[in-house]
């Protein structure tokens, strides 16, 4: 099969041949790859690490401080506090949220975003192994590889590196909810 007919079967085919079914399949893999990379919670726990080496140099414990101080009718009077014992609070109660766009600022409408982490790049390697074991001919998938919706990086004997680009973030998020009842926790502590 000459690379024109390839590329005619592949754009024009209906789905049942071998080229076919090893690209649907290629993409399948790809795209159950950056879905996990972008929406899975083992993922985003990956990315919370970021936000915690990265909390004092983000100041973020002036910004939960901030985010409290001017949302009083929310949140209360902050007299008696200290933002560092509030800080280290919110370090061990915030969660990961993903938000599809690594170019605007997340601002969630019940609560507040901590740091936001883009997730601007993903390396997807896919090898023979990985084809072979799920009934794709190895010779076939390299032969489809640069038609994936994917850009295909390095080629080797066997194995296949590509590069998506997501455009999204993950988000160290604190509800309202969890940030009153630590806020409630350390006033009954002062008391």
């Amino acid at each position: 099969m000459t690379e024109q007919e390839l590329q005619e079967l592949i754009y024009y085919g209906q789905g049942d041949s071998e080229p076919e079914k090893a690209l649907q399949w290629l993409n399948n893999t790809l795209e159950s790859r950056v879905e996990y990379e972008t929406e899975h919670k083992d993922s985003g726990d990956d990315y919370a690490q970021l936000v915690m080496d990265s909390w004092e140099y983000n100041n973020i414990d002036d910004s939960i401080w901030s985010y409290c101080l001017n949302n009083p009718e929310l949140f209360g009077s902050m007299a008696g506090l200290e933002k560092d014992v509030l800080g280290r609070e919110v370090y061990e109660a915030f969660f990961m949220r993903t938000y599809w766009s690594e170019w605007h600022t997340f601002s969630p409408s019940d609560g507040l975003c901590l740091l936001q982490v883009p997730v601007s790049e993903l390396e997807i390697e896919v090898n023979q192994y990985q084809a072979e074991s799920e009934g794709q001919p190895w010779e076939v998938v390299k032969r489809v590889a640069p038609y994936t919706e994917h850009y295909l990086g390095k080629t080797c004997e066997d194995s296949l590196l590509y590069y998506a680009c997501p455009n999204t973030s993950w988000c160290a998020v604190i509800s309202d909810a969890k940030l009153i009842e630590i806020l409630n926790e350390l006033r009954e502590c002062e008391a």
